[in-house]
C-alpha cells in the first residue's frame, strides 16, 4: 500500500500523533503511523526505513520532551538524507535540540495555535496540495509519450527562458557605465532576502530569492541554475550558505545545498547585491 505522508513523534505526544493520523484520514490522506502500520514480527528499523522512503513528506510532532527521542532523530535523519519534504509540528516554544535544530530549524513550521483542530486543518491544506499534484501528474489514462512529453516540453521552456534571460544580463553588462554595474537596474531584478543582510549579502536565517537565471555556487561542478523566482531556505554568514533546500517558484523542492557551498558572489556584486523584499 502506497502512502502519503510519515507521522514520526515521540511516546508523551502519542495522543497527539494519533489524532493527526485520523484527521488527515479523514480527509482522504494516508498516513503512516507507529506502531499501527508495522507488520507483526518484521524488522522495526527495516519498516520505518522502507515507510519513510515511500512518502512524499514526513510531519514530525516536536516538543520538548519527545525531539530527544533517539527514534524522532534517526527518522528525521532518513528523511533529510533522502529528500524528503519535511514539516515539523510545533507543541511548544524551542522544541529542538541542537541535533534537531540543523535539521529542522529551516523548515516551514507549523506551531501550536491553542486550536488542534485549526492546526490539523492547515497541515492537512498543505499536504492535500502535495497530494493534488501528484495525482495529477499521474493520471490515469494518459499516454507514457504524453507524460513523458510534457515535462521535456517544460525543460525546453525553461532552459530558453534561462538564455534568454543571460543573453539580456550580458548585453546589459555590455551597454552599463563601466564605474557604475548595477546602474540602471530595476528592483524587478534584484535578488532579495528576508533575513538580515551584511555587507550587501545573506546574514543568518532566512529566505534568498532569485530575481533572475544564475548559478547557485560558482564553485558547483553540477553547474546547477536557479530560475527566477527560485528560493532557498537556509542559515546563511555573510553571503556564505551554511546549509539549506532549494526550491522552485510554486514551493516543489529541488533539492539540498550541501554544508560548504557558496552563493556566486561575484555575479552579486556585479550586480548590486540583495535587498529586502
Amino acid at each position: 500500500m502506497e502512502y502519503d505522508v510519515f507521522i514520526s513523534y515521540g511516546t508523551y505526544d502519542r495522543t497527539v500523533a494519533e489524532s493527526l493520523c485520523a484527521y488527515l484520514e479523514d480527509g482522504g490522506l494516508r498516513c503512516w503511523i507507529a506502531p499501527r502500520n508495522i507488520a507483526s514480527g518484521s524488522n522495526y528499523a527495516g519498516e520505518i526505513t522502507r515507510a519513510v522512503r515511500s512518502v512524499g513528506t514526513v510531519v514530525v510532532i516536536c516538543s520538548r520532551k519527545s525531539c530527544h527521542s533517539n527514534h524522532i532523530k534517526n527518522e528525521v535523519t532518513l528523511a533529510f538524507n533522502q529528500n524528503k519534504r519535511i514539516l515539523p509540528y510545533c507543541l511548544d516554544d524551542n522544541p529542538f535540540d541542537d541535533d534537531m535544530e540543523y535539521f529542522l530549524s529551516s523548515k516551514q513550521q507549523i506551531r501550536f495555535s491553542g486550536n488542534s483542530k485549526k492546526d490539523f486543518e492547515q497541515i492537512r491544506h498543505i499536504l492535500g496540495e502535495q497530494t493534488q499534484h501528484k495525482e495529477l501528474s499521474n493520471k490515469p489514462g494518459e499516454s507514457t509519450s504524453r507524460k513523458h512529453f510534457r515535462p521535456a516540453l517544460l525543460s525546453g521552456i525553461i532552459f530558453c527562458l534561462c538564455l534568454l534571460g543571460l543573453a539580456l544580463y550580458f548585453i546589459f553588462r555590455n551597454h552599463s557605465d563601466a564605474n557604475s554595474p548595477a546602474a540602471g537596474i530595476s528592483k524587478d531584478t534584484v535578488d532579495t532576502f528576508t533575513g538580515g543582510i551584511v555587507n550587501g549579502h545573506p546574514d543568518g536565517f532566512g529566505t534568498y530569492t532569485f530575481a533572475r537565471p544564475r548559478r547557485i555556487d560558482q564553485h558547483d561542478a553540477e553547474e546547477r541554475m536557479a530560475a527566477p523566482g527560485d528560493y532557498i531556505n537556509g542559515s546563511w554568514e555573510n553571503g556564505h550558505l551554511d546549509y539549506g533546500e532549494w526550491f522552485d517558484a510554486k514551493g516543489k523542492p529541488k533539492g539540498f545545498i550541501q554544508l560548504g557551498d557558496y552563493l556566486d558572489v561575484e555575479s552579486d556584486w556585479v550586480l548590486g547585491t540583495c535587498e529586502k523584499p
